[in-house]
């Protein structure tokens, strides 16, 4: 999202209807609400992390911004079960650690002084990236987006909105999968019988990397110099959306 990750989302969800919704929910059924690395920004912004409610969002309030490294990150990460306090980690035990993938571009935590003391204090902060030992670090080997205090998902005051990078939800055979296609493959495809006129007689191979159920190019950055590698690069387009639909067979 050109104006800010979770924007266009949090943006939908302040329609008076969808907002009164939203917190009859919380309020009423004592419904649960999760979000997962771009719904994670659009709680932060609409106030349901961490404060329990949609409401304005005041300058000093606790965000979601840039990665330290000022680009996309997509890698695996170890995170920390740092509080039982929402039912989303109700049969989960305090220091039990995942691996899973994250993927993102915004994912730095940042937070006043005062607001991580509530938060630590209120055992809001659910999940927190750390090490091959099991501690919190800011090791961008391991807390890939600088996040302050290594923080990864933090709960509203009640637990029932749950915010987090990183993607549990992405887990299966083909997740941190390496394919290799041809041009041949590629050519073969339906979806680019009309699109794709690049006459290359060499079976050259290319290197496609499938990280959180995604095609992400591990090369093609390095050859957008001009208008035929633009055309390239809208044709890989094309064919991620062509192998996500072969992989899960949509």
């Amino acid at each position: 999202e050109p104006a800010g990750s979770g924007k266009f989302i949090a943006a939908v969800f302040r329609n008076p209807k969808l907002s009164d919704s939203v917190m009859r929910l919380l309020k009423d059924r004592k419904g649960l609400i999760l979000g997962i690395c771009n719904g994670f920004q659009a709680l932060i912004k609409l106030g349901l992390v961490p404060f329990g409610e949609i409401r304005p969002i005041a300058e000093d309030a606790p965000t979601l911004t840039y990665n330290n490294i000022a680009r996309h990150v997509s890698c695996y990460v170890r995170t920390r079960v740092a509080s039982r306090l929402s039912p989303w980690l109700s049969k989960c035990e305090i220091g039990q650690i995942h691996t899973i993938p994250v993927s993102h571009g915004e994912g730095k935590f940042v937070a006043s002084k005062e607001m991580l003391e509530t938060l630590v204090k209120n055992g809001q902060v659910a999940t927190q990236y750390v090490d091959l030992n099991g501690n919190p670090s800011a090791d961008i080997r391991y807390n890939p987006n600088g996040s302050i205090q290594a923080i990864e998902g933090i709960t509203s005051p009640c637990g029932l909105v749950f915010g987090k990078m990183g993607h549990t939800e992405r887990f299966g055979s083909n997740v941190g999968k390496i394919e290799l296609y041809t041009f041949r493959e590629i050519k073969s495809s339906r979806f680019l019988k009309a699109a794709w006129n690049i006459s290359d007689k060499k079976e050259t191979v290319f290197p496609f990397f499938e990280a959180d159920c995604f095609l992400v190019r591990l090369f093609v950055f390095r050859f957008i110099k001009n208008a035929r590698g633009m055309r390239f690069f809208v044709k890989l387009q094309l064919f991620d959306l062509h192998c996500f639909v072969k992989y899960f067979k949509l």
